[in-house]
């Protein structure tokens, strides 16, 4: 790459284009460990990247990510700064008034977590406040709720291309 001035997502999609066959990362699971390459990485952000996208998520919106160390995670963080959005990360070990402080100071529309912290940490007060949830893993089977599974990304249309970002655009809020 050259000295030129690139954004994260300039620097995503040259990278998982360029090295698509290398291994990105390994999950180790109960029984095996699962190899990702970065194609697969670039795969499944442009798919999440879409689902987000397709829940109202706009360049400049602030989308909290509330879990884990996790491929999941890896994955939402670039589909948020994919499309232009802001990604608000925070820490699961903050208790429930923390959370709730951060998201609403944070204007967040968008929430993504984890099925176990939604349940111990998010209430209903800050719910309301919330455009859409999308939880990692499980599903909330209340209806009425604004909540939707990660596990939707499999019917989703991929982002076609990167949102352009300018150099000057916030990626992250912390």
């Amino acid at each position: 790459m050259s000295n030129e001035n690139l954004t994260l997502p300039e620097i995503f999609d040259r990278v998982t284009s360029q090295y698509s066959s290398n291994i990105f990362c390994k999950i180790v699971k109960e029984n095996s460990t699962e190899e990702v390459t970065f194609g697969r990485l670039r795969e499944t952000v442009l798919k999440t990247a879409g689902l987000i996208r397709r829940e109202g998520a706009k360049e400049g919106d602030y989308i909290v990510l509330l879990a884990g160390n996790r491929f999941e995670w890896a994955v939402c963080y670039f589909a948020i700064i994919s499309l232009g959005a802001v990604a608000v990360p925070l820490n699961p070990e903050y208790s429930g008034g923390e959370i709730k402080n951060l998201l609403l100071s944070s204007e967040a529309k968008i929430l993504i977590t984890s099925a176990g912290i939604y349940k111990k940490k998010i209430n209903e007060e800050v719910r309301k406040d919330l455009n859409k949830i999308i939880l990692l893993d499980g599903e909330d089977t209340d209806a009425g709720r604004r909540v939707i599974s990660f596990s939707e990304t499999n019917g989703i249309e991929p982002l076609e291309n990167f949102y352009r970002v300018k150099p000057q655009d916030c990626a992250s809020l912390i």
